[in-house]
């Protein structure tokens, strides 16, 4: 990786972790009207108490399920909104490399590959970001007891 990181780079990462967020909110869609179909009993028939309990199991997590479709709805508008224009600090929309490891600043996401390289998501809640916070490439700062150096920074 190079010691600053392109913008065109920066929005495919951006653009990676944008469509796996889609792909999982699909799959929590594709779910829920799998679990809602099993919830629906047809009132003229005669059910066990079996079928009315799963019923409402299906029916319970069919509501789990929208729940989190809302949250990774939240998830990817917030993708979207991320700001990756380059930087010379660490914060939102920045990519850092950490003793080798790359993130994407303000993402909580699992990692994407692009153009070879592996990318996670860095929360503005996770304790490395609070001890590389402000910081640019090439400083160091003790975080877990050891030594760590911001590598790359775009």
């Amino acid at each position: 990786m190079s010691p600053t990181i392109d913008a065109t780079t920066k929005h495919r990462v951006k653009d990676a972790f944008v469509a796996n967020a889609q792909a999982r909110l699909e799959s929590l869609l594709a779910s829920a009207a799998a679990e809602s179909e099993a919830a629906d009993l047809d009132q003229d028939s005669a059910y066990s108490i079996d079928d009315i309990a799963q019923s409402d199991s299906a029916g319970d997590l069919t509501g789990l399920l929208e729940r989190s479709a809302a949250a990774q709805r939240a998830s990817i508008d917030n993708l979207r909104a991320l700001d990756v224009s380059p930087t010379d600090r660490v914060g939102p929309g920045a990519i850092v490399e950490v003793d080798g490891q790359r993130y994407l600043v303000g993402v909580s996401s699992a990692a994407v590959d692009v153009e070879g390289a592996s990318y996670d998501g860095l929360s503005l809640d996770a304790p490395l970001y609070a001890a590389i916070a402000g910081r640019r490439a090439g400083d160091a700062v003790d975080f877990r007891g050891r030594r760590i150096t911001i590598d790359h920074l775009g």
